[in-house]
């Protein structure tokens, strides 16, 4: 079986080992961004109140808590604050697995990608061998 085919057959939820810490968002089309959040990078929805979402992995560790601000619009490009979203995969496959759903939806892919998605400037989703992240993390 391909690399692609297997992608495709993967479970459609985020891996468990993912990383990105507790990100809270304000955006300013809720249902739009959850269709980005879930349907292409596999996040899953964890809690929900009107207005707001957190989504998490499959093992419902929360991840990324979006808020709905009707009107929000997203920072200038030479604004300061959030500027990206770093989401750390545990593996290359996992890595390849959000790519080939990020690719299949329109956004330019790579090793580590990076996209523009309108509610912050961009997000970056990446992969690093078990050493580099260790010595990334300090640890």
């Amino acid at each position: 079986m391909s690399t692609e085919q297997q992608a495709a057959s993967a479970s459609p939820s985020i891996h468990p080992g993912t990383a990105i810490g507790l990100v809270t968002l304000r955006v300013s089309d809720l249902e739009r961004s959850r269709h980005f959040y879930e349907g292409i990078l596999g996040f899953q929805p964890i809690e929900q109140t009107p207005g707001k979402v957190v989504l998490g992995d499959q093992e419902k560790q929360p991840l990324l808590e979006l808020i709905e601000v009707p009107g929000a619009t997203p920072q200038p490009r030479r604004a300061t604050g959030l500027y990206h979203v770093a989401i750390l995969f545990p593996t290359r496959a996992d890595l390849g697995r959000a790519l080939l759903r990020l690719a299949r939806a329109g956004y330019g892919v790579g090793q580590t990608t990076w996209s523009r998605w309108p509610p912050i400037q961009s997000i970056c989703a990446a992969w690093l061998k078990k050493a580099q992240a260790t010595q990334n993390s300090g640890k």
